[in-house]
């Protein structure tokens, strides 16, 4: 079972990717609303796992993030994790 978090369905690429090498089914990375939270996510998702036969999850960010904390004033910057490699590799 493949699922992106905090998308309603993971990705198309990733799908066809996964697919190649497994049989993929999706399920949404957003949790409901309502209830202990994350209790009412973690019950669907079992349940579809359940039902279709999945031993698996594969879970993934759609955009990988960094933080800088600074100790000073405790806030923590975010940056795009794309960014901040094209930013080490194009150094000087």
């Amino acid at each position: 079972m493949l699922i992106q978090s905090g998308a309603m369905i993971p990705d198309e690429d990733m799908v066809k990717g996964m697919e190649k090498y497994y049989s993929v089914s999706v399920f949404t990375g957003v949790p409901t609303e309502g209830g202990t939270p994350g209790d009412a996510y973690a019950k669907a998702l079992r349940l579809a796992a359940a039902k279709g036969g999945h031993e698996k999850l594969v879970v993934y960010w759609g955009l990988l993030e960094t933080g800088q904390e600074d100790l000073a004033t405790k806030v923590v910057s975010w940056i795009p994790f794309i960014e901040a490699l094209f930013r080490i590799r194009h150094k000087g």
